[in-house]
């Protein structure tokens, strides 16, 4: 028994070395700061379990909130935020990684607030100090009955120095420092001058823009409901592969099958009727006027009749074509009426998609459509993608938060490209090239001619 403890205890250990190693590896194989933020936000968690993780830059004199796990945006003035920030500026002094169990007596109103939005709050506070200063810090948390245990502490320490020799590689102040220093004489003064005039008034540098964007299909083969009734069922889930054939959604057909029973018998008895006032012509010559009428009448039904059947034909949807479904909440469908010409199924091929772009309308400069476009996709920042530019819609859109956008559409530049559909990201499209002064003060001034009038 005693040594299946101990062999019990040596696996566990290589499994958190493991970790530890994997975790590191992926700090440092980062791109630039961004990436590294990206990463020690959504990568710890395979080293410590977690509900949130926020990161901190100390810095400055307030803490600077640089990003939440899980999150495309932060929000720096949210109320969440505001209730985090006195509470992480008294963790100035703490010069090692602890389990965040005594806050200070005027803070504790806003640790309630935050125990209240999570039923319950565990921290476990990890700094990243460099050169005796404390640059930042890596806030985790655990919520409800999940508590931070004291054993992990010592992984913890372990995990504080790789983040900080990460860290360090993107770290901006010495270079900061080194430009401070720095104090040009003479004829440095001069060449400095005649670099500052070139950078400002040379063309040298291209306009660019940063927009969201979203992968969506191309060409995809839409299926709306082709009549007016009731939705019975959807028979595809969303990512379902369908052929040719294969039957996507069913109508209610009870109403329609009614409808087809009462034309079919309204066909039968004018018709009847209509029959036996042809046989009485032949001996009454006064029918003859009623016999037209029934003949239109008989017209009209039968058109009926038709138009039943084909509802009745298109009860069953069937897919037309081999391909991927779309669908928005299948099970939501079921029972809901819908009219002709309404979305309901979606079919695409994966390996045919394109970039839809939501331009902000001040940024709808003009854009060189012979540089291709970089895709940098929020699940894979690491990766860049290449797109050509062939379509900025000529009138402005409103988005869902009010702003005004052009949509505009991107192909891929490599034929082939399998990139999943509905993945969200940013683009960044290049327009002509201009100076740096221009380049730098583009948005100030506007924002200046704006707000004063000019």
């Amino acid at each position: 028994m005693k040594n299946q403890s101990s062999a019990h205890i040596a696996v566990h250990a290589f499994k958190i070395l493991r970790s530890l190693y994997q975790v590191s590896t992926n700090l440092h194989a980062s791109e630039n700061r961004q990436d590294l933020i990206f990463r020690i936000l959504n990568n710890t968690i395979d080293l410590f379990q977690y509900r949130r993780a926020v990161l901190w830059s100390l810095n400055g004199k307030k803490p600077v909130l640089l990003g939440v796990s899980g999150r495309e945006d932060v929000n720096k003035q949210s109320h969440l935020a505001k209730l985090w920030e006195p509470v992480v500026e008294s963790l100035r002094e703490s010069k090692r990684g602890h389990i965040l169990e005594q806050i200070p007596n005027h803070l504790t109103d806003l640790w309630n607030g935050l125990v209240e939005q999570t039923a319950g709050l565990s921290v476990m506070w990890i700094p990243i100090i460099l050169d005796g200063k404390l640059h930042a810090g890596l806030w985790l948390e655990r919520w409800g009955e999940e508590v931070w245990d004291p054993s992990e502490c010592e992984v913890m320490h372990s995990y504080e120095q790789n983040l900080r020799l990460a860290w360090k590689q993107f770290d901006r102040t010495p270079r900061l420092q080194r430009i401070k220093s720095f104090r040009p004489k003479g004829i440095s003064m001069a060449i400095i001058a005649i670099i500052l005039v070139f950078l400002a008034y040379a063309p040298i540098i291209s306009l660019r823009v940063v927009a969201p964007c979203e992968i969506i299909p191309k060409d995809p083969e839409m299926y709306a409901a082709p009549l007016d009734g009731v939705i019975k069922e959807i028979l595809v889930k969303p990512g379902d592969y369908v052929k040719a054939g294969d039957l996507l959604f069913l109508y209610e057909d009870r109403i329609i099958m009614h409808e087809l029973k009462v034309a079919q018998k309204q066909v039968e008895i004018i018709r009847s009727q209509y029959d036996r006032q042809r046989f009485k012509s032949f001996i009454d010559n006064d029918v003859m006027a009623e016999i037209q009428s029934l003949k239109y009448r008989l017209e009209q039904e039968e058109i009926r009749l038709a138009l039943a059947q084909s509802n009745v034909n298109h009860l069953k949807i069937q897919a037309k074509r081999n391909g991927v479904c779309m669908v928005d909440h299948p099970e939501q469908w079921q029972g809901r009426p819908v009219r002709i010409g309404e979305r309901v199924v979606m079919i695409f091929h994966t390996d045919q998609s394109k970039v839809k772009i939501f331009l902000p309308e001040k940024d709808n400069i003009e854009f060189d459509k012979d540089k291709p476009v970089s895709i940098i996709l929020n699940a894979a920042p690491a990766n860049r993608y290449r797109a050509n530019l062939n379509y900025i819609a000529p009138q402005a859109s409103k988005g869902p938060k009010g702003d005004l956008y052009f949509q505009a559409e991107a192909q891929w530049l490599q034929h082939g490209t399998r990139i999943k559909v509905g993945s969200k990201g940013t683009a960044v499209i290049y327009g002509d090239k201009v100076s740096l002064i221009y380049w730098i003060l583009r948005k100030p001034v506007a924002y200046a001619r704006q707000f004063a009038g000019i």
